[in-house]
């Protein structure tokens, strides 16, 4: 019998939607497609005599991953980043998706060709 394809994506997907979520949106994401691509988790949990990967297994350590890209998780990860002496030296003051859209200047460019 074949291994069983193992999903790793955490609890709370749809907090991946809104705008504000991009930080979390790229955790997920990223974790997903490496520990899909290389076997991330299963090289972190599976040593010698230990047993496989589980779903929850996958589903928690996605949900933690997922959970680093919220404002507390990355101010986790600030916070530890300056107690070891390293330094973050730019972080957006807006992210892309947070961005308000551009209008259409097509008004500007209708007055403009009629004389305007």
């Amino acid at each position: 019998m074949g291994k069983k394809k193992i999903s790793h994506r955490g609890f709370f997907r749809d907090r991946l939607r809104a705008k504000s979520g991009d930080l979390e949106k790229a955790f997920a994401d990223n974790w997903e497609k490496d520990c899909r691509e290389h076997y991330v988790l299963e090289n972190i949990l599976n040593h010698k005599g230990s047993p496989e990967t589980t779903q929850r297994d996958a589903i928690i350590a996605a949900t933690v991953i997922q959970w680093l890209g919220t404002n507390v998780g990355f101010g986790f990860i600030m916070k530890s980043i300056k107690e070891c002496g390293y330094v973050v030296n730019s972080l957006p003051k807006m992210s892309p998706r947070r961005m308000p859209k551009k209008k259409s200047s097509s008004k500007k460019i209708k007055r403009m060709a009629n004389g305007g």
